[in-house]
């Protein structure tokens, strides 16, 4: 049997094996998920350098568990964990250990994160609004039906670019040997080229819609 990743663990219960993930939820405000067989049993913050550790009590089948999430590297590594009579899945270690060598909170996450973490947050507002303001100032020469599609694309491609951005921050902040610096610069590069890419599909989309209209092409366009 292939080895799980490293956010699943195997459980052995009376109803055979079962399967525990831990997924992030990207369109949910980061949070995380813990799937039980695929299924969410639990939701607990994601970890950062100023909350760096969160647990949560499952049930599973008769045995009693303890999930646990934290941030370590300054929030450039998550580590998960799962306890089961204050042992660890992963390596035996006692709960009371763990807990001993949680990091501590910190105000002093690196400016880097926090840059991207911004950009995360206004990327799609500003995509969003230049969607909008576009279709506005050209809704009578697209007429209803272009508008609406064009307004239910942009939806569209802002919640795609929140859902790929945030996925490839956290392909970044998982390269664990990079520096801080490095993982700043190729987030920044990352989240804005995502949110360009949406951006710039959608513009496609709204030329195409603007010559079919017969109106040429505008300039917001």
């Amino acid at each position: 049997m292939p080895k799980p990743p490293i956010d699943t663990f195997e459980l052995e219960t009376a109803e055979g094996f079962r399967r525990l993930e831990f997924d992030l939820d990207l369109l949910r405000s980061r949070d995380v998920r813990v799937l039980l067989d695929g299924k969410t049993v639990a939701t607990m913050p994601f970890p950062t350098v100023e909350a760096p550790r969160h647990e949560v009590p499952l049930q599973v089948g008769e045995h009693e568990l303890l999930a646990v999430t934290e941030a370590r590297k300054g929030g450039a590594l998550t580590i998960y964990d799962v306890f089961f009579n204050d042992r660890s899945l992963k390596n035996g270690s006692p709960l009371a250990a763990s807990r001993a060598a949680a990091p501590t909170p910190s105000r002093l996450r690196p400016l880097g994160h926090r840059i991207n973490e911004w950009i995360l947050q206004v990327a799609p507002a500003i995509a969003g609004s230049s969607m909008g303001v576009a279709v506005g100032r050209n809704a009578a020469e697209l007429g209803l039906e272009a508008s609406i599609l064009l307004i239910a694309a942009g939806i569209a491609a802002v919640a795609l670019g929140i859902f790929l951005a945030r996925r490839a921050w956290r392909a970044v902040l998982a390269r664990e040997v990079w520096t801080t610096t490095i993982q700043a610069i190729v987030g920044v590069v990352a989240v804005v080229g995502v949110h360009v890419a949406m951006l710039a599909a959608w513009l496609v989309l709204a030329r195409f819609m603007a010559i079919r209209a017969g109106i040429g092409v505008p300039e917001q366009f």
